[in-house]
């Protein structure tokens, strides 16, 4: 069982240095990318989910357009043909083929690149010494560490810093930490009810957009400990959900709306369907998101 706060010590331990290393290289990625009206966010392996979370932060915040790619579409289909990108890559480990190509492509073609990831192996560090580099520490968990400066770099570039809604989240950036021990005594039933269901095989996760990252490493994380997990996009499976099946839906709170056509028709293919709901600004509910994605990995373990 999930206890809380006991169990909530060593994530809250976790999150909290994370977040101690992200305040301070968040500046980086802010000024890297301030003056550009249309940044690349450019992603290779599990980089994804902090590409995503920096994605939909600025989309949201600020006045800018950024782009979302992978690294392959970037090296192959868009540094080639543009140019004075300012890209921000988020890596993770795995995907270094990929990230090679990327970086190279980058220098060859005279873009701005900025690199967020662990410490690079051998064979790609004379690689990585063309551009900015943010590394991760060893001892941090990358895809937390990497999700946490995407969240507070998108909050310094707010369009409207002094608004009530960007000075609140920026209260609320400032101590992620402080908040797990809530988001788990809050949500450590509906976890315990998943991981039991993941392991019988009974549930399908569905995200809807603003839960994209964090759906998917709930996913990667459950594999790792052992159940696969049926993933999909709730756009869709909400016209034909899956049949007899325990669906729980990842949302936001200002999402739950898409979730009432797929509950009605679920009871018709003879699924139910729970929400999973973050009731908190979009963008910070990515990081709670991944954070219960984290907590759900140490229930299915044991």
């Amino acid at each position: 069982m999930l206890r809380v706060p006991e169990d909530s010590g060593a994530l809250t331990r976790r999150v909290g240095e994370a977040e101690a290393w992200a305040e301070g290289a968040a500046g980086r990625i802010a000024e890297f990318i301030a003056g550009e009206e249309a940044p690349l966010i450019a992603y290779t392996g599990q980089g994804y989910v902090a590409s995503t979370v920096l994605y939909w932060g600025l989309t949201i915040l600020s006045a800018k357009t950024p782009l979302h790619l992978d690294g392959e579409a970037v090296a192959y289909h868009l540094a080639p043909y543009r140019e004075g990108l300012r890209i921000v890559v988020f890596s993770a480990t795995g995907a270094e083929n990929t990230l090679f190509r990327l970086l190279d492509t980058a220098r060859l073609t005279g873009h701005q690149l900025i690199l967020v990831s662990p410490k690079p192996p051998s064979r790609l560090r004379h690689k990585v010494e063309h551009h900015q580099h943010v590394e991760v520490p060893e001892n941090l968990d990358p895809l937390l560490a990497e999700a946490l400066l995407a969240l507070k770099a998108s909050v310094r570039l707010s369009a409207h810093p002094g608004s009530m809604r960007s000075s609140r989240l920026k209260v609320e950036a400032e101590d992620i930490a402080g908040a797990v021990p809530e988001l788990l005594e809050m949500y450590g039933g509906k976890l315990r009810e998943l991981a039991e269901a993941l392991k019988r095989g009974e549930a399908a996760v569905v995200y809807t957009p603003l839960m994209e990252a964090p759906a998917l490493l709930l996913r990667d994380l459950a594999e790792a400990a052992g159940p696969r997990v049926r993933l999909y996009k709730i756009q869709t499976v909400a016209h034909r959900p899956p049949p007899d099946a325990r669906i729980i839906a990842m949302t936001t709170s200002v999402e739950s709306f898409i979730v009432r056509e797929l509950r009605m028709k679920a009871l018709q293919a003879g699924s139910s369907v729970e929400e999973l709901e973050i009731r908190t600004d979009p963008v910070s509910a990515q990081i709670y998101g991944i954070i219960l994605a984290e907590a759900l990995y140490q229930l299915l373990r044991r």
